[in-house]
C-alpha cells in the first residue's frame, strides 16, 4: 500500500534474450495521475536493478508506463497502482 504524501521506490529490471540483467541500458518512467497529467522520471541503476524515488503523490489510482532503450531495442511495460488516503491525522491522540 502506498499511503498520500509519502516517499516510496519503483524498482526496474531488464533482462536481454538468454535471461542475463542488462545494467546500462535506458530507461524512463512516465507516471499519469487522475487528472491525466504526466511526470517523467529517470530510472538510475542502482544494485542490479534501476530506482526512482516518487514522492507527495496524492491520492487516486496512476497508471505507468517504463519504457527501455538498449542497443537500438526499446521496450514498454505498463501497470497501476492505488495511492491511499493518510490515515495520520486519524491515527493521531493529540490535538494540533
Amino acid at each position: 500500500m502506498i499511503d498520500e504524501g509519502t516517499t516510496f521506490y519503483m524498482d526496474a529490471q531488464l533482462y536481454n534474450d538468454n535471461y542475463q540483467l542488462i545494467d546500462d541500458a535506458e530507461m524512463s518512467l512516465v507516471l499519469t495521475d487522475p487528472s491525466e497529467k504526466e511526470f517523467i522520471y529517470s530510472l538510475s541503476p542502482h544494485k542490479r536493478k534501476y530506482q526512482t524515488s516518487i514522492k507527495n503523490l496524492n491520492k487516486g489510482s496512476y497508471e505507468f508506463k517504463v519504457n527501455s532503450k538498449f542497443k537500438n531495442e526499446y521496450a514498454e511495460q505498463n501497470g497501476t497502482f492505488v495511492v491511499l488516503e493518510s490515515k495520520l491525522e486519524q491515527e493521531q491522540k493529540i490535538a494540533n
